[in-house]
């Protein structure tokens, strides 16, 4: 909870009788604080997915705002912002995507739909997809063959594709970061 001395009635909405602010000010808000990067885009992309943001009301605070702290920040973040994407679904993307971001790899598409299934990365211009493997969804024998049959049908579609674990990701970044940039032709 916080507190503001400037709310206008449009940054105000009801949930169960209880005044709240709308999620464009929210995001506002949560900006001012310091949220930066990877988490404030998660925000983003969590209000996105529960399709709960007005794009243009969010537009419309950063230009009523544009020296409060954080609004740079987040017009950054919108002026790359592609609405209707889907965002991460596990810790374990977001690392990948925190890993790109610091390592200067481009933007991947992210839980995208390729060849029917839907996979973790992709960079389609480079032929590459890149599949997060963590224990806890690729531990069974079935989880094994279905991630082999899924492999097989992208290499005939004429896609490259590279799994990482969590202790790669985490542990071996630069390990990481190197297959990636070699993979999509990067010097």
């Amino acid at each position: 909870m916080h507190r503001t001395r400037s709310l206008l009635a449009d940054e105000v909405t009801k949930l169960d009788g209880l005044p709240i602010t709308t999620p464009a000010r929210t995001l506002l808000d949560l900006a001012a604080t310091g949220l930066r990067g990877r988490s404030l885009e998660a925000a983003l992309d969590r209000a996105e997915l529960l399709r709960i943001l007005d794009f243009d009301e969010l537009r419309a605070l950063i230009a009523r705002y544009p020296t409060r702290p954080g609004t740079s920040s987040l017009d950054g973040l919108l002026s790359r912002y592609v609405a209707g994407t889907v965002g991460t679904r596990s810790e374990l993307e977001e690392l990948i995507l925190e890993l790109c971001d610091s390592h200067g790899i481009p933007r991947p598409n992210v839980n995208s739909v390729i060849e029917g299934r839907e996979r973790d990365f992709c960079w389609p211009d480079a032929g590459l997809v890149v599949e997060a493997d963590s224990y806890t969804w690729h531990r069974s024998p079935r989880a094994l063959d279905d991630d082999r049959e899924r492999d097989v049908a992208l290499t005939l579609a004429g896609y490259r594709v590279l799994r990482f674990t969590w202790k790669q990701v985490t542990r071996r970044r630069d390990y990481v970061a190197r297959a990636l940039l070699a993979a999509l032709g990067a010097p």
